[in-house]
């Protein structure tokens, strides 16, 4: 399923009724280990996150606290993105 970049005009959303097993097959395929999460109530997405483009990359700390956002697609795995991310945790 493409995505686009999404504003208040034209709102695109994804069906997390229809859709959200794909979500969470891709997940387990990946064998991903961090948490995720589906926002099917949108409260995050146009609430206190302001998403409007996928994919959106949060990187929290165990406080809570957004320390990096990254409204594009990454190689999390690439080195420079690894240190990245060690660094916004380190703040």
């Amino acid at each position: 399923m493409p995505f686009r970049r999404l504003n208040q005009a034209s709102r695109q959303r994804i069906d997390v009724q229809r859709f959200g097993r794909y979500v969470w097959k891709f997940v387990r395929q990946q064998g991903l280990t961090f948490p995720n999460a589906l926002d099917a109530r949108f409260q995050l997405t146009d609430g206190a996150l302001h998403v409007d483009r996928f994919p959106t990359t949060f990187v929290v700390d165990a406080h809570h606290v957004v320390r990096l956002r990254e409204e594009r697609a990454r190689d999390w795995a690439n080195a420079d993105n690894v240190a990245r991310v060690r660094s916004a945790l380190a703040q």
